[in-house]
């Protein structure tokens, strides 16, 4: 299995036509090539290689002494085969007739045999070995003389006549003229993209007039290269195709710049390509919706702030509480005390006073006495 990347803008029919394995040679005139260039010239002993280099000529299938080579060396595979040895190994070994290996499921040795006699025929015939796939045989080449003959390859039993193909094989092509949409949206807005497009022809006949058919596509981009839509274009008129970029495809974009590719094509073959430009703006609703939450947010905050102010407060009035508290307690203690003290001096003054008594009583017995 094999895997491309190729890539084309237009038409997966192109994609299809590079990936498509068809050889613009036989598969005999492929091996008589391997041939010479590994083996050498059967016939004048010339050293070839795939591109001319230092040493070896560069194989040509329409030079006249490389044809006599290829000619011997499908002789030679038809009738011995091939042996390739790489020093002392052997690294192919086919009996003749020579079937290559990739060709060995589909091909017999009768079918072999009978291709190489006719590669044979047409190599002496025509002095090269341009065996070509396509509708005309190279009858002739001159390179003195820069000349070359076609001669038409007709098979009686082909279907179509000369005219077939010239309604079949029509050159035409899609122009875009105009692209044509909103300088600007908002945010959750859709917005139509008109595409003007001509149909152009020139063969079999030579046509410009508004397009009635093709395909349009229509794609949205990022300023990063990123596909955010793409869409088919209707036709809405001739030479009028449409696309409406819907609503919810702006709604969460980034405010910005942003590009409309448009690709046009015909046939399912080659076509163009156009751009234009559309400036998204954020939406009223967004601001207003921003605008809300900015001051939800800043009365959330104040009441934050408020409610630290309201408990910082009654922090203070219970500090100021449990203060009261401490000084009535303070003023109770000094009461008490006041309360004690007054009793004392209350027992100092009368013991005073007994002690005066006493001593007055002492001074007046011996007065008395005399």
């Amino acid at each position: 299995m094999v895997y491309g990347n190729y890539y084309h803008p237009y038409s997966d029919n192109v994609i299809a036509d590079y990936f498509q394995l068809f050889p613009d040679l036989p598969w005999e005139v492929w091996a008589a090539m391997e041939y010479v260039v590994i083996e050498g010239g059967p016939k004048t002993g010339t050293t070839y290689y795939w591109e001319t280099i230092e040493g070896a000529e560069g194989l040509d299938l329409i030079t006249p002494s490389h044809t006599k080579d290829m000619v011997a060396a499908l002789r030679d595979l038809m009738n011995n085969g091939w042996v390739v040895t790489a020093g002392n190994n052997t690294v192919r070994n086919v009996t003749a007739p020579y079937i290559p290996p990739y060709a060995a499921p589909w091909i017999t040795e009768d079918e072999a045999v009978t291709r190489y006699e006719a590669a044979i025929d047409f190599g002496t015939r025509f002095n090269h070995m341009y065996i070509s796939n396509g509708p005309f045989v190279l009858k002739q080449y001159k390179p003195e003389e820069r000349f070359l003959e076609l001669d038409a390859y007709r098979d009686p039993t082909y279907p179509f006549g000369k005219t077939y193909w010239q309604g079949k094989l029509v050159v035409a092509s899609l122009r875009i003229d105009n692209i044509v949409l909103p300088a600007e949206r908002e945010q959750g807005q859709s917005f139509a993209v008109d595409v003007f497009v001509s149909y152009t022809e020139t063969y079999p006949e030579v046509i410009d007039q508004p397009a009635t058919k093709g395909v349009v596509t229509v794609q949205l981009v990022s300023a990063g290269g990123e596909t955010l839509y793409k869409a088919k274009a209707d036709l809405v008129a001739p030479g009028q195709f449409r696309v409406v970029i819907p609503d919810y495809v702006t709604l969460d974009l980034e405010p910005g710049t942003y590009t409309i590719k448009v690709s046009a094509s015909v046939g399912g073959l080659w076509g163009t390509v156009g751009e234009a430009s559309i400036v998204i703006k954020e939406s009223t609703s967004s601001k207003l919706v921003k605008q809300l939450a900015d001051f939800s947010e800043s009365v959330a905050s104040a009441f934050n702030q408020l409610s630290n102010s309201i408990n910082s407060l009654s922090s203070s009035v219970n500090q100021l509480s449990s203060s009261v508290s401490g000084l009535q307690s303070t003023t109770e203690a000094i009461e008490e005390n006041t309360k004690g003290l007054s009793g004392q001096l209350s027992t100092l003054t009368m013991m005073v006073a007994v002690t005066i008594i006493l001593a007055l009583i002492a001074i007046v017995v011996p007065f008395v006495k005399k």
